[in-house]
């Protein structure tokens, strides 16, 4: 699970819940926002980045 410190729509408690939850890895990032197209994101190369790694 990806997740900013400073998301305005997803807290990081609520989201280190869930990923414990579903035995997910968890990485945060500092003052990413809310990480979508819409927030100026486009294709997510890191994020396809990440999962390629697992």
């Amino acid at each position: 699970m990806l997740l900013s410190d400073n998301d305005p729509w997803v807290k990081v408690d609520e989201a280190k819940t869930i990923a414990l939850q579903i035995n997910a890895s968890f990485t945060l990032l500092n003052n990413a926002g809310h990480i979508n197209a819409d927030s100026g994101y486009g294709k997510w190369n890191f994020i396809e980045n990440l999962v390629m790694k697992q």
